[in-house]
């Protein structure tokens, strides 16, 4: 199911945060069961990895925006 990328979404990159999130997921429920040590430590890499994603600004939509606002006035 595509997601429509439009300019009114609130949060950037969800569609990858939910992906990498699930991925973190399942790899570290698949680590606890095999008893592996490596993979859940592989795990709690991908889940830091879409954590930080929330804090990656997209300056070009950023500046965009701020143009947008000054002009309706």
């Amino acid at each position: 199911m595509p997601v429509d990328p439009s300019p009114q979404l609130p949060a950037p990159n969800l569609e990858w945060r939910v992906r990498l999130f699930g991925a973190g997921a399942i790899l570290g429920v698949v680590g606890m069961w095999a008893d592996q040590g490596w993979l859940v430590n592989v795990a709690i890499a991908v889940l830091l990895l879409a954590f930080l994603l929330r804090f990656r600004a997209d300056r070009d939509e950023t500046s965009q925006d701020d143009v947008d606002e000054g002009s309706t006035t």
